[in-house]
């Protein structure tokens, strides 16, 4: 094909734009036609379009046939990506030392006890590979190990029963004393594969904990989508960040000598290395995980959709073994009551609200999140952010002002990160200062020792040890500045402590908001805290308050009729909608009547209930002038 040719069917293509429908009808045919080729390594989509990878070493062969095949297409654009042939384990570094893993509290190519997701593994006659996640059988609920066919299973040579081991044995491991459990079933990889994956029982319960190093919690599954952001952490490369670049591909990978073609496959450009088999590709930020790595080249990563794996293994997601405690400011935005309503729905049983700093600043939500967290039975408490500079009498009155007659649900937590410009004598002085302050108010009301949130990477240099730290219990926070570590052996973990009731986990995962707030979350993440102690936490809560039902939709608007005017000497207004009147100015209150819209009124005076204003119009009469976001009663002058 002439040059010319070749640029206007380029124009041509680039120009097209095809239904989802018509797309994946291309797609198939473009995999027929194209796939045979020798130079064709996999044929897939992207958003609007088709995605070819090319086999770069056939750059030197002039005309070849499939350049002339791309050339002639013109049904929709068309993009060909020249890249190494793929494999599960050509590609595979054959050492990995600890050196690259010295900034990270948990190296994974060691022995590492309870397992979880990320960590070095396989099946007793390989290298090693990466344990994807603990799940569990969708029938029988018993807890599996989850990982690749060719990791645990030996690319269909492995026998049921066969020995796990944790280190892999390119790592260290060895039989018996590393071994985590025994092969149960796998899916056999073949021509037309649409999943590289296995199982394996583990040798008990205990040995095994959620989650996936560096990645969090995976509590959904997701299909992968072009350009979607996935991270994972790999045996070999450790936590790597990349997108999703083509879906629904067939792919050509070699494996044990042979070459198989697998079907429905994504392709990213997540960094992955032999060894990294079996890590598991999740959406950024939103505990969904799309699918795990099976192959590679160094240049492109394949997956294998969580969906197929997880049908063909007939597996589940573990449950979250925690409940949850979100930690909210104004940084959030502002709540409401449906979201506190979603946030219950979502396994929350507590709030913590940012109430007061130092002696001189009350979070401008405050009051907005109590309400919202009574009026939907939520339990609550505030807390204050210390501030060692300033004396801790003058913080304690400032935090005690800011509470106002608020009733939290169990004790008040103190924040502490910041050092103020203090040394670690004044920092300690005035914290626990502060403590027992808390404590001599609260304590003679039914609470318990006051929550003390901190992190270890915080607390350990700035504070000076003590007993008397052990007294409050322990809310652990974790930073990006901290290495990962689950609780409990943690290096990182706050020196005066054994251990922890709650842990905010935000190490691992910044949460998006809208999976517990809503899609109308007024903000994009929030900080989770796991209850780990869920016996400890239910004994704090004193106060928990009674949901009341939620408020009157707003009567629809009506024909203005003959104006209505209250006698009265104050403020005067008009009804923007039909508005009821009540008894009491709260949403629960008897209702009397309706106010027509457009109907004229007086009001003697304005009361503040949270984030809502109502109007006193009469003896024992009120109307809502503004409630939540919405307002109802505008200003008129006469």
């Amino acid at each position: 094909m002439n040059r010319l040719k070749r640029l206007y069917n380029k124009a041509i293509r680039s120009r097209k734009r095809v239904s989802p429908e018509r797309l994946k009808e291309l797609r198939n045919r473009c995999e027929h036609d194209w796939i045979g080729h020798a130079d064709v390594l996999g044929v897939g989509q992207s958003e609007n379009g088709i995605v070819v990878f090319q086999n770069i070493e056939y750059d030197n062969v002039l005309f070849y046939s499939s350049d002339n095949s791309f050339d002639a297409y013109t049904d929709s654009p068309l993009e060909v990506i020249k890249t190494k042939p793929f494999s599960m384990s050509d590609w595979q570094t054959e050492e990995v030392k600890d050196k690259e893993f010295i900034t990270q509290a948990v190296v994974p190519t060691r022995r590492i006890r309870p397992i979880y997701g990320g960590l070095s593994i396989g099946h007793k006659d390989i290298t090693a590979g990466t344990l994807s996640m603990i799940v569990r059988d969708k029938t029988t609920k018993e807890l599996l190990i989850l990982g690749n066919n060719h990791v645990l299973a030996n690319l269909n040579k492995g026998k049921k029963g066969d020995e796990i081991l944790q280190p892999g044995k390119i790592d260290g491991g060895n039989i018996p004393g590393d071994v985590v459990g025994y092969l149960e079933r796998f899916v056999e990889m073949k021509n037309n594969a649409t999943a590289d994956c296995a199982v394996a029982k583990p040798v008990s319960d205990e040995i095994c904990r959620y989650g996936i190093l560096n990645c969090g919690d995976v509590w959904f599954l997701t299909d992968p989508v072009v350009g979607m952001a996935i991270e994972g952490f790999g045996r070999t490369t450790g936590f790597q960040v990349g997108k999703v670049v083509s879906i629904n591909t067939t792919v050509k990978v070699g494996a044990g000598g042979q070459t198989y073609t697998v079907k429905e496959v994504f392709v990213s450009d997540i960094p992955s290395d032999g060894g990294d088999s079996g890590r598991a590709l999740n959406e950024r930020y939103t505990a969904k995980c799309a699918g795990l790595l099976f192959a590679g080249n160094g240049s492109q990563t394949l997956g294998v959709t969580s969906k197929n794996v997880f049908s063909q293994l007939n597996i589940e997601l573990m449950p979250c073994p925690y409940n949850i405690v979100l930690d909210l400011s104004h940084y959030n935005g502002h709540l409401t009551r449906e979201m506190i309503r979603h946030a219950k729905a979502m396994g929350v049983v507590g709030m913590i609200f940012k109430m007061s700093e130092g002696n001189y600043y009350k979070d401008i939500e405050f009051d907005n999140n109590v309400a919202c967290a009574e009026a939907e039975g939520m339990p609550w408490t505030g807390y204050h952010w210390n501030k060692p500079a300033i004396t801790a009498e003058e913080q304690y009155r400032w935090l005690i002002k800011c509470l106002g007659n608020h009733i939290p649900s169990f004790q008040i937590m103190l924040d502490n990160e910041d050092i103020d410009g203090c040394n670690s004598d004044k920092v300690t002085s005035v914290s626990l200062s502060l403590l027992k302050k808390i404590d001599d108010h609260f304590v003679p009301l039914g609470y318990k020792n006051a929550i003390y949130y901190t992190r270890g990477s915080w607390h350990n240099p700035n504070t000076l040890r003590s007993s008397e730290w052990k007294k409050y219990k322990l809310d652990a926070a974790r930073y990006y500045v901290d290495q990962v570590k689950y609780p409990g052996t943690d290096q990182y973990f706050p020196l005066d402590w054994d251990n922890a009731v709650l842990w905010q986990c935000k190490a691992d995962r910044d949460y998006l908001a809208k999976y517990f707030l809503g899609d109308d979350a007024p903000c994009n993440h929030v900080d989770v805290n796991y209850v780990l102690d869920q016996i400890e936490f239910d004994s704090w809560l004193v106060h928990i308050p009674t949901p009341e039902p939620p408020p009157d939709e707003p009567e629809p608007p009506e024909e203005p009729g003959e104006p209505n005017l209250k006698t009265g000497t104050h403020y005067y207004g008009k009804t923007i909608v039909g508005l009821n009147v009540r008894n009491a100015p709260k949403a629960t209150a008897t209702k009397l009547g309706t106010m027509s819209a457009n109907t004229q009124f007086e009001w003697f005076e304005e009361i503040k209930e949270g984030n809502n204003i109502w109007l006193r119009i009469g003896w024992r009469e009120y109307c809502a002038k503004k409630y939540g976001n919405s307002v109802y009663v505008e200003y008129i002058t006469v």
